[in-house]
């Protein structure tokens, strides 16, 4: 998975839970971030990555793109309507 569609989840997470639940989101997240990190795989996709410094990239990739993200009521981040 790229970095940019790590980061473009988390702007969706972000816009899709609007602002009063992702305040509750980030309050916890990442938890135990060596565990998320750890769990991160998917053991029956080759592609996957088996590295734990890139699952890591991953995870700061989806957590810029949820404190990155525009507040409630503005513009689409992919300057698309809808």
């Amino acid at each position: 998975m790229p970095l940019a569609a790590a980061r473009m989840l988390g702007v969706d997470v972000a816009t899709t839970i609007g602002s009063d639940r992702l305040a509750e989101l980030l309050a916890r997240w990442p938890g135990n971030l060596n565990l998320l990190i750890h769990e991160l795989s998917v053991a029956s996709d080759a592609a996957w990555p088996r590295d734990g410094k890139r699952r890591s990239d991953l995870v700061d990739a989806l957590t810029r793109g949820m404190t990155e993200s525009p507040p409630d009521g503005a513009s689409n981040p992919r300057g698309r309507d809808g």
